[in-house]
């Protein structure tokens, strides 16, 4: 949706943008070479593009939505006063008539009025947000629910959430599915290899599950090689589809440690609560076993 809304933005843009240099070729006549400032024009021209570009910039990192439209606005207004005056240099009006002159002066201080405007409601905007991400710093670090190595939520913080989703669950009848995944043979790739290599496979493997999880999903890690996903409205065989894919990925990571292999255990949630919930994965993760095999093969999703 919102790449839908920056491209007619844009075309939108474009289209004034031609228009008002159609109507200012059409009504004026050309200046001799010999009269045109071209370090004028060096300087008029590269300070259009560079406002496009920034204007382009944060039309495509910003979502929809108020302060965008002023960004927007603003922005159009400063480009087409400043795309007429680009013409300026090549094009002389009638001295009788003045409306040239306010097409191309009167556009940019509206431009900048608008801007202004949006750029207050753009701090109060950050300011909300910088002290929500404040708030949930000092909650995560107060409650221990963020793990220092990997990024990702701590058991405490896994329990909390099953607990919410199960209740979830009850109510509106939706499946929800956990998901383990475990690295085998990872206190032997830390006796060879040393800690500091253990580390940087957890890192690495923590910010590859937050990358490829969707907005809903809650990334953990429940144990020291373990991980935990909780996925919730998911069926099984959504479920499956979305592992099969993680472990693809993350298996991509291993290809330098030969020594370790990560397989997952699938289960869907019909317990009564976290803990109950919590203590079936960890037993169909202790039954499942691993097929020898290269260290980029996974082992086959345990199901329950």
């Amino acid at each position: 949706m919102t790449n839908f809304k920056i491209t007619w933005q844009v075309l939108l843009l474009l289209l004034i943008l031609i228009a008002a240099s159609s109507f200012a070729i059409n009504y004026g006549t050309w200046k001799p070479s010999a009269e045109i400032n071209w370090l004028d024009f060096v300087g008029e021209g590269s300070s259009l593009l560079i406002m496009a570009f920034v204007l382009g910039l944060l039309l495509k990192t910003r979502a929809a939505g108020r302060i965008t439209n002023g960004i927007y606005l603003g922005g159009s207004l400063l480009l087409t006063s400043m795309t007429l005056d680009v013409w300026d240099e090549f094009l002389r009006y009638p001295e009788s008539s003045q409306l040239m002159s306010w097409l191309e002066s009167l556009p940019m201080p509206i431009g900048f009025v608008v801007l202004g405007l949006t750029a207050h409601q753009w701090y109060h905007e950050t300011q909300i947000m910088q002290r929500q991400m404040r708030l949930r710093e000092t909650h995560l670090r107060e409650h221990r629910w963020l793990d220092p190595l990997t990024l990702l939520y701590t058991k405490p913080y896994l329990e909390y959430v099953l607990k919410r989703e199960i209740s979830l669950q009850r109510a509106t009848g939706q499946s929800l599915t956990l998901v383990g995944i475990n690295i085998k043979n990872f206190d032997l790739l830390n006796q060879q290899l040393g800690c500091a290599v253990g580390d940087q496979l957890l890192r690495q493997l923590g910010e590859l599950l937050v990358l490829l999880s969707r907005p809903d999903d809650t990334a953990c890690r429940e144990h020291a090689d373990r991980f935990v996903l909780v996925l919730p409205h998911t069926t099984m065989e959504q479920a499956e589809i979305i592992v099969r894919t993680l472990l693809n990925a993350l298996t991509e990571a291993l290809n330098k440690v030969t020594e370790v292999r990560l397989e997952a255990s699938l289960l869907r949630v019909t317990e009564p609560n976290a803990a109950a919930a919590l203590r079936q994965l960890n037993a169909l993760m202790q039954q499942s076993s691993v097929a020898p095999g290269k260290q980029s093969d996974y082992a086959q999703l345990a199901h329950h």
